[in-house]
């Protein structure tokens, strides 16, 4: 018996591949908006808890997580006190629109993502 004969395996296969790539679309949301206004990014992880994979490319360390249910991009500054509070690029030395866009592209990307796939799906009916 193989995995996919298992009922509804197919299914759950292309569930777990979708909320991959949601939640990538929307920590990219973050991640790219936060690198526009010049924030330092300093994790950029898809998943949660023990780190499984990652590789470092200038401050910024991209990494899969061993619970795949969501992600997080780590900004320098967001936590509070950490860092140079003069350093340009600490989150909390950004004006408060620039935080804003920060915080709220992940979800823009999301639904920017549905109605992305929304359109191509009704295109072939």
């Amino acid at each position: 018996m193989g995995l996919f004969d298992i009922p509804y395996m197919g299914n759950i296969v292309a569930m777990i591949i979708m909320l991959g790539v949601l939640i990538v679309i929307h920590e990219l949301g973050h991640f790219a908006a936060a690198k526009w206004f010049g924030v330092t990014v300093k994790t950029f992880s898809v998943g949660f808890g023990k780190k499984l994979f990652g590789i470092t490319r200038g401050d910024t360390e991209y990494r899969l997580s061993l619970i795949p249910l969501g992600g997080y991009v780590a900004l320098l500054g967001e936590e509070g006190e950490e860092g140079d509070p003069d350093d340009p690029g600490n989150f909390n030395n950004k004006s408060r629109w620039q935080r804003f866009v920060i915080l709220i592209m992940g979800a823009t990307l999301n639904l920017v993502l549905a109605y992305a796939l929304f359109s191509v799906v009704n295109m072939f009916q």
